[in-house]
């Protein structure tokens, strides 16, 4: 389960639903089971996650949400992932 959403499958192709076809198919050749690529969010925007988000019983832990496309001990804070992470958290 992957967290992929609409707005940054326009900028990313690796969170369309294409890659989600496409990497359910390439693991049909290594698995046996049926395993599938699967995401809640691909119809949301990040604003609508985080709204959901925050409508739950318990406290999300949004510190431990990783949107940064650059590896490191914390999030970049400056990539167009992270930046539309933290306006929707903003926003939302």
């Amino acid at each position: 389960i992957v967290g992929f959403n609409r707005e940054e499958a326009t900028t990313f192709p690796d969170n369309s639903g294409a890659f989600l076809k496409a990497a359910t198919n390439a693991l049909s050749y290594s698995t046996a089971n049926g395993v599938e690529v699967f995401c809640y969010t691909t119809e949301m925007d990040k604003r609508q996650i985080v709204r959901e988000i925050r409508g739950l019983s318990r406290p999300f832990p949004f510190d431990r949400v990783w949107s940064c496309y650059y590896s490191g001990e914390m999030a970049c804070g400056k990539c167009e992932s992270c930046g539309r992470f933290n306006r929707a958290c903003e926003s939302a």
